[in-house]
């Protein structure tokens, strides 16, 4: 499998722009100090990644290789569930993430079994500035720190995208009929789009771009 990211934004993220914080469900988020936004729900950063993205999506009913196809990498913790999931049932992930602002690789949360592999592709992506891949055992990450728009990807079609960027006051070009036709053309005909938002004009704009939208 393989794992693609593109970064939240422009420019090199360092940690004095971060800081973590407690979620309800004990596990931890960051906030973007400069944006003043957080990453995850304070509700529960992990139950809001296995609620929303990994459950919300069906994956763990795909039988084979997962394909995954991430907006906004983040903190990695779409990831790190996905995997561990994939993991205990026995299946490959291929998880392509674009993040336009990777994270210093120290912020990616501990506790997973494949969170040296995050921190390992974080590290080689703002090195470099070059997509990074990285592969351990049926898991694979590959990295491109640059905004959708400019992502070069080749990959199989996807079973699953995952749209995790800031939200519409802060990124609103990631919440485009543009952007939603960017990951459409990209996905299965039976597979799903998981996000965090349910607004009205979010919801048209996935319409419009070729999706299915229903209560």
């Amino acid at each position: 499998g393989y794992v693609v990211l593109l970064a939240k934004g422009a420019g090199l993220l360092e940690a004095q722009h971060l800081e973590a914080h407690s979620t309800a469900d004990g596990s931890v988020t960051l906030r973007h100090r400069v944006l003043d936004v957080l990453y995850r729900s304070t509700g529960g950063a992990q139950g809001e990644s296995e609620h929303v993205f990994v459950n919300g999506s069906g994956l763990p009913t795909q039988q084979g290789v997962w394909r995954v196809l991430e907006l906004g990498f983040g903190t990695g913790l779409n990831f790190l569930t996905t995997a561990a999931q994939a993991q205990r049932l026995g299946r490959s992930l291929n998880y392509v993430a674009v993040d336009a602002e990777p994270i210093p690789p120290e912020f990616v949360p501990v506790g997973y079994p494949h969170t040296d592999l995050a921190r390992a592709a974080l590290t080689a992506c703002r090195q470099s500035d070059k997509p990074q891949t990285m592969q351990a055992a049926g898991i694979c990450l590959e990295l491109h720190p640059r905004r959708w728009q400019e992502a070069q990807l080749t990959l199989e079609p996807v079973h699953a995208v995952f749209h995790d960027p800031f939200d519409p006051s802060v990124n609103p070009d990631c919440w485009t009929v543009e952007a939603f036709a960017w990951s459409r053309t990209r996905i299965t005909p039976t597979g799903r789009l998981a996000t965090y938002s349910a607004a009205g004009h979010i919801r048209r704009a996935m319409r419009e771009a070729g999706y299915v939208v229903a209560r």
